[in-house]
């Protein structure tokens, strides 16, 4: 067991004259016994005594008697300043201080109101305490804390993180704005926070930035453009009422103006969304669903937006308008044609996409959804009746037994599927969108602020 040097050993100031005679000091400052100079060295070699053996020596010291020899004479010595007299003023007595007057005050004391008790800290992400939000939307009643927690009791601790893919690393958050369909989850690598399956938020529009990688790499979003229509509607509420109307909020009116230009219905549509802070376009990779989504995955996502299976089918409906992407479509002509598409509509596809080369394949391949392409009508559904689905879900959704009778009456009743749709584009605008305190309005729509 290793001794203390402080414990055994004096300090060198208190055994100077004893070491004045050996000569030497050593560093550290301590000084090893006895003094003989061979049995010093073994003894300071020794760990368990002087801590550190000691290697290094410091230079020994010239006597104090000993002449010095210079070849330069010696200066007289400069005579010093006399030292100033103090002066023989008595010091002032310090005068007493005032002693502080009690607080004398008639009215009694209040008692003081028992605080609030402090809300708990949210569940431990990796690595960390998770911040707890300052600012609510919503005053947390019982009920509402009791559904919060039946809600959180059903969900998963950990989830793929969007942005990076892993989920060793990824914790639930809290509730937006206390709305239980709207879990958060924090990745600790990313330092990110993010809603669960998330609605509209604009994130499609944001430009790639550090962390932020924009949805429109994105392979599923390959067809999106003209967003200068977008730039100059922000630009123009900007400069009338800035800081008040989200990009979020813009997307979905231009979405809503875009079906009545067409001769779709119009559809009253809630405001006050809020933008996102965040983009990834793996994240869009693995969200969104392809052209070859099973009719079970295509029910399974839209109901988790609140859809009913009559919506979800409506929904679709919106491939009335627009034009797709040969892209999407070319592994259903080559090498094989696929057995669900009649021999005269793939003939006429074959034109149109005469090749499945990707190098071939860009924007400009595109074929009509539909033959009223540009009309928001109930063709889609007729189409699918005889045949013409140009998409596998399209498809599909005509032959399934679930949806197969939805097809049938949309496609003889264009009021049922306008009427059926309208509800639908409200529930799916409106789920899981940032609102209150949650986001912020951009300034401008492919930057955060």
């Amino acid at each position: 067991m290793k001794r203390k040097a402080e414990d055994a050993i004096p300090m060198l100031d208190d055994l100077e004259d004893e070491v004045q005679g050996d000569g030497w000091e050593y560093e550290g400052g301590l000084a090893c016994p006895p003094w003989d100079p061979e049995a010093l060295k073994s003894f300071c070699a020794m760990d368990d005594w002087c801590g550190e053996p000691v290697t290094a020596r410091v230079k020994p010291k010239e006597p104090a008697n000993k002449p010095k020899i210079s070849s330069e004479p010696e200066r007289p010595a400069t005579p010093s300043k006399p030292k100033r007299k103090s002066s023989s003023e008595p010091k002032r007595p310090k005068t007493p201080s005032e002693p502080k007057r009690p607080n004398i005050s008639s009215e009694p004391k209040r008692p003081k109101t028992p605080s609030e008790p402090k809300r708990p800290k949210a569940l431990k992400s990796c690595g960390g305490e998770a911040k707890t939000r300052k600012n609510a939307s919503a005053k947390v009643t019982p009920e509402l804390r009791a559904l919060l927690a039946k809600v959180r009791a059903t969900l998963p601790e950990q989830i793929d993180c969007p942005w990076c893919g892993r989920m060793w690393c990824t914790r639930f958050y809290d509730f937006n704005n206390y709305k239980p369909g709207q879990p958060r989850y924090h990745c600790k690598p990313c330092k990110l926070t993010w809603t669960k399956d998330k609605g509209c938020d604009a994130s499609i529009l944001l430009d790639s930035k550090g962390s932020i990688k924009s949805e429109r790499d994105s392979d599923k979003n390959f067809g999106i453009r003209r967003l200068d229509f977008i730039d100059r509607i922000k630009s123009m509420l900007e400069a009338a009422c800035p800081g008040v109307v989200s990009c979020a909020d813009i997307i979905v009116l231009v979405a809503r103006e875009s079906i009545v230009f067409t001769g779709g219905p119009t559809i009253p549509v809630l405001t006050g969304r809020r933008d996102g802070t965040a983009a990834s376009n793996a994240a869009a990779d693995r969200l969104l669903p392809p052209a070859t989504v099973s009719v079970d995955n295509f029910i399974s996502l839209f109901a988790s937006k609140g859809l009913s299976l009559d919506e979800s089918v409506a929904i679709i409906g919106a491939h009335t308008i627009g034009v797709g992407h040969c892209v999407n479509i070319v592994n259903r002509l080559y090498p094989n044609q696929d057995s669900k598409i009649g021999l005269l509509f793939a003939s006429r596809l074959r034109v149109q996409c005469p090749t499945a080369n990707p190098r071939m394949l860009n924007n400009i391949t595109v074929i009509n959804n539909d033959m009223t392409n540009l009309v928001f009508d109930n063709q889609y559904f007729r189409d699918l009746m005889n045949g013409q689905g140009l998409f596998t879900i399209d498809s599909e959704l005509a032959l399934d037994s679930r949806t197969s009778p939805v097809v049938a009456r949309f496609s003889t009743n264009q009021q049922l599927f306008l009427d059926t749709f309208s509800s639908a584009f409200v529930k799916l605008t409106s789920s899981n969108v940032l609102t209150g305190q949650s986001g912020q309005v951009r300034k401008y729509c492919h930057s955060v602020n």
